[in-house]
């Protein structure tokens, strides 16, 4: 997959600066204006419908199949508050292969790539440019008025997650699109088990204060230091508004720490907004894991899937 060429619909992650002790935001604005928040979370899978099944079992609807001529296919899961994960499989490893996300015919499993809503992409690639990294996009759009979103990222392996994306949607367009099928729009992000929508994605990194200090000099601003006790691992926000970046650094008997040593540092979770924890412990009973227990995260009343009963990462259930 070569990400400058997709025309699928990217998520996105909207970094709403906040003030803190040592920390200002710069005096031109904060890197991504007015973006809108988590958008979306990319999951790689090496079995579409082996994946789509284990979220269907934890209580997820799944959006039917999509195929698109760089290789790839998804399926997606919406939720109320407009974010959503998506499930990206290879049916075309030689157009796969010769594109800039080679990488996915043999990678990891599991949460793989983010894209960060912005206001203005253009002026979030330019403040980047300036900062010395390397970026492709935005491309330009045909029409001015009828263009669905623009598209930027980094192009080196810069910041600890590395497939980090930005995004500036029509808005506008966007709505519309939305209103014309409003009856099928609140089917998809009506979920089994209540998911609301995507609070964080997790990050785990070496050294938390130098991965700190990257995101920091990036342009983005640190939020607050959380403790991770499903992780035995401590964090540090990337401040996001009402959703974030979760930097993550385990202990050495963390269970986090086994990713590390398999390869770079990278997401390795996220955490889902429910209605009600109860609700999802009873999905969960019925697929053997009522063993998993509840604990205070850094959102609320939590509950964690391991990776290889949720594709490859831990997700995190809160209410």
């Amino acid at each position: 997959m070569d990400i400058r060429n997709l025309r699928w619909p990217v998520a996105a992650l909207a970094f709403l600066t906040v003030s803190l002790s040592g920390s200002a935001v710069a005096a031109d604005g904060p890197l991504l204006g007015s973006g809108k928040g988590v958008d979306h979370a990319t999951l790689l899978t090496h079995s579409l419908v082996r994946t789509s099944r284990t979220f269907d079992d934890l209580g997820f609807t799944v959006s039917p199949v999509d195929s698109y001529d760089f290789g790839f296919e998804n399926g997606t899961m919406y939720f109320a508050d407009g974010t959503y994960l998506e499930l990206f499989g290879v049916h075309d490893p030689e157009a796969v292969g010769k594109g800039s996300e080679a990488h996915a015919v043999r990678g990891a499993e599991g949460l793989t790539w983010v894209t960060i809503d912005t206001s203005s992409v253009q002026d979030t690639t330019a403040r980047l440019k300036k900062l010395g990294h390397q970026m492709f996009g935005p491309d330009a759009v045909p029409d001015p008025n009828a263009w669905w979103y623009k598209l930027s990222g980094f192009e080196r392996e810069t910041l600890p997650g590395h497939r980090v994306y930005f995004i500036e949607y029509n808005q506008k367009w966007r709505d519309a699109r939305r209103q014309r099928r409003l009856e099928a729009w609140q089917i998809k992000e009506t979920h089994r088990n209540g998911a609301q929508g995507l609070r964080a994605v997790w990050v785990a990194v070496r050294n938390l204060a130098n991965a700190e200090k990257l995101y920091r000099d990036s342009g983005f601003m640190l939020g607050r230091r959380v403790e991770l006790p499903h992780l035995n691992a401590v964090g540090r926000e990337i401040a996001t508004g009402e959703r974030a970046i979760i930097l993550v650094e385990p202990a050495t008997a963390s269970p986090a720490a086994a990713v590390l040593k398999a390869r770079p540092a990278g997401f390795i979770g996220y955490s889902i907004r429910v209605r009600d924890l109860a609700k999802v412990k009873s999905i969960l009973a019925e697929n053997n894991l009522s063993h998993l227990a509840t604990y205070d995260g850094p959102y609320g009343r939590s509950l964690s899937v391991p990776p290889d009963k949720a594709g490859g990462s831990w997700l995190e259930f809160f209410e």
